[in-house]
C-alpha cells in the first residue's frame, strides 16, 4: 500500500473509496458529493449516526463519470478527547471494510476536526500508516487467487502546517507496518520452508535493501566458537545445519 499525503481537494476521479471522520454533534462537513451528503442527513435525523466513538456508516454512490462509489463515515467521539491508538484500530477496521469492496485507491480526509483533536501530528502520521498498512496483510504465498488490496491511501489533509510531521510519521509508520507484515509472513510458512538457511537468505536480503544495514550469517563453527550451545543444541535433531 502506497500512503501519500496532501492538501489539495479529494477528486472524484481519483479515488473509489472515501473515508470521512465526524464527532458528536458536529454538523456534516461541506464538500461531499450531493447523494453522500442527504443520505447522511437522513441517516442522522433517523439517530442511526450520532458521531459517537466507534460508529460507522458505508454509503454506496451510483456509478456515473467519477470513480468515487463508496463514502464511509467513522465516527470519533468527543472531539478533543481522541485516543488515538483506538482510532487506529478502527481505521485498519473501516480499510478491510473497504478493501472487501474492491476498492483499490482509497482517499482518507483528515480533516482538523480530526488532527486537531490528537496536535501530535507526527504520531499521528505514524500510526496511522502503520495499522493501514498491517490491515491489509493477507498471507498469499500458497494462494492461487489473490485477494484483492488497496494500493493507494491518499490522507487529505486541511492545514498545511500539519503536511511535514504528518509525512515524516507515515514515513516511520509505514515502514513499521511493512517489516512487521514481512515477519508475519515468516511465521506462517510451514517449519520446512522457513528453516536456517530461508531465515539467513531472507535478513541477507533484507540487509540489501535497507541503507546502514548489514547482516552476516553465522555457520555452525562460527556458533561453537561463540559458545552457542542452546542453538546448536535444538539444531542437533534438524536434517540442516544451525
Amino acid at each position: 500500500m502506497k500512503i501519500s499525503v496532501t492538501t489539495a481537494k479529494w477528486k472524484t476521479k481519483e479515488i473509489e473509496a472515501l473515508i470521512v471522520p465526524m464527532g458528536v454533534k458536529e454538523k456534516i462537513p461541506a464538500g461531499l458529493p450531493p447523494m453522500a451528503e442527504q443520505l447522511l442527513s437522513d441517516t442522522i435525523k433517523r439517530k442511526e449516526f450520532t458521531g459517537a466513538k466507534g460508529e460507522m456508516k458505508a454509503f454506496l454512490i451510483p456509478a456515473g463519470a467519477s470513480g468515487l462509489r463508496h463514502v464511509i463515515v467513522v465516527g470519533i467521539g468527543k472531539p478533543g478527547h481522541l485516543d488515538m491508538v483506538a482510532f487506529s484500530k478502527l481505521v485498519a477496521n473501516v480499510l478491510r471494510t473497504v478493501q472487501s469492496m474492491k476498492a483499490v485507491n482509497v482517499g482518507f480526509w483528515l480533516r482538523d476536526v480530526l488532527v486537531k483533536s490528537y496536535p501530535e501530528a507526527q504520531t499521528f502520521g505514524e500510526l496511522l500508516a502503520a495499522y493501514a498498512v498491517m490491515s491489509g496483510y493477507e498471507f498469499e504465498e500458497y494462494r492461487k487467487k489473490k485477494v484483492s488490496k488497496i494500493k493507494t491511501l491518499i490522507l487529505y489533509l486541511e492545514n498545511k502546517k500539519e503536511v511535514s510531521p504528518v509525512k515524516k510519521g507515515v514515513e516511520v509508520g509505514s515502514l513499521i507496518g511493512r517489516i512487521t507484515n514481512e515477519s508475519r509472513n515468516l511465521g506462517n510458512h510451514p517449519s520446512n520452508v522457513a528453516n536456517p538457511k530461508h531465515l539467513a537468505q531472507f535478513m541477507v536480503q533484507v540487509a540489501k535493501e535497507e541503507s546502514g544495514l548489514t547482516a552476516k550469517v553465522l555457520g555452525e563453527k562460527d556458533m561453537e566458537k561463540l559458545g552457542m550451545g542452546g542453538i546448536l543444541g535444538v539444531g542437533k535433531g534438524a536434517d540442516q545445519d544451525a
